[in-house]
C-alpha cells in the first residue's frame, strides 16, 4: 500500500508476520586486522590503529591468521581446530575499537597478526499487519522502518496521526477533505 498526499507519503509493505533476510544491512563483509586477543572467560579482541570495527551485537567473524593461540594440550581431544584461526565467534561489543568473543582461556597466549572477518548469517524479521499499525496511537521506534531524513525524525508521529485522521474523514465523509473542512 502506497499513499501520497501533497508533499507527505506513506509505504506500508507487508511480508507478512516475519521473514528472513539474508543479509541484515547490505553492507560490504567486514573484515579488519588484530591488534591483540586475550586468554580469558570472556576473550578481548582489539583492533589495530584507529579504524573502527563497525560490528554490532550478535553479529559473527572467523579469525584467521593468528600467530599464537593453539589449543592447550589438555584441551586438543575436545575440539575439531587446534588453534583459534577459522573458528566462529559470537560479537559482543565493548567499544568501537574492541568486542568479547566468549571463553578463549582454552587457547595459548596470542603472539601476533590475525585478521576479522564478518559472517553474513541470515535474520529473522518479525512484522505488524498493517491493521495492526493503524491501531496504534502513537508510532513506536521501530528498528525495521527506514527514515531519509533523520534531521526529521520527530515528525514520524504527526504524520501518522495526520494519515489515521485522513483515513478516519474519508472512511466518514467517502472523499478527502475540502480545505478548511
Amino acid at each position: 500500500m502506497f499513499d501520497v498526499r501533497g508533499p507527505f507519503s506513506r509505504i506500508f509493505d507487508d511480508f507478512g508476520d516475519e521473514f528472513v533476510v539474508l543479509d541484515k544491512d547490505g553492507e560490504q563483509v567486514k573484515q579488519r586486522w588484530i591488534k591483540t586477543i586475550s586468554s580469558d572467560k570472556e576473550g578481548l579482541v582489539e583492533v589495530l590503529g584507529s579504524e573502527r570495527h563497525d560490528l554490532d551485537d550478535g553479529d559473527q567473524v572467523v579469525i584467521s591468521g593468528v600467530v599464537g593461540m593453539n589449543v592447550k594440550q589438555s584441551e586438543s581431544s575436545e575440539h575439531k581446530h587446534d588453534s583459534i584461526n577459522e573458528t566462529v565467534h559470537q560479537v559482543k561489543v565493548v567499544s568501537p575499537f574492541a568486542f568479547k568473543i566468549g571463553d578463549t582461556t582454552i587457547y595459548d597466549e596470542y603472539v601476533r597478526n590475525g585478521r576479522i572477518t564478518q559472517l553474513k548469517v541470515p535474520v529473522t524479521i518479525k512484522n505488524q499487519s498493517l491493521e495492526e499499525c493503524l491501531k496504534l496511537k502513537e508510532t513506536p521506534l521501530d528498528p525495521n522502518l527506514v527514515f531519509a531524513d533523520f534531521e526529521t525524525i520527530d515528525h514520524v508521529p504527526i504524520s501518522h496521526a495526520c494519515f489515521i485522521a485522513l483515513d478516519a474523514f474519508m472512511q466518514e465523509h467517502g472523499r478527502v477533505p475540502k480545505a478548511w473542512d
